[in-house]
């Protein structure tokens, strides 16, 4: 499984973002309700939600506006 690394500044350890978690932010931040990144990725919602609770610990959001305001100043 291919993992990318992130992280804000250079004092902060790497944050470990795997390739279907990429894919559920991207669906996310544009704005993709939980039902319809499941159909999409032909998963369940329960795993949506799961990847989305553990990319949201990663990354330390609590919400979907702070995980795409996270990589709005991320870029």
């Amino acid at each position: 499984m291919k993992v990318e690394t992130f992280s804000k500044n250079t004092n902060q350890k790497p944050i470990n973002i795997s390739k279907r978690e990429r894919e559920i932010i991207k669906l996310y931040c544009e704005g993709n309700e939980v039902k319809k990144i499941a159909s999409l990725l032909n998963i369940s919602e329960f795993t949506v939600k799961s990847h989305l609770k553990n990319i949201y610990k990663k990354l330390g959001v609590r919400n979907a506006r702070e995980l795409s305001s996270y990589f709005e100043n991320f870029s």
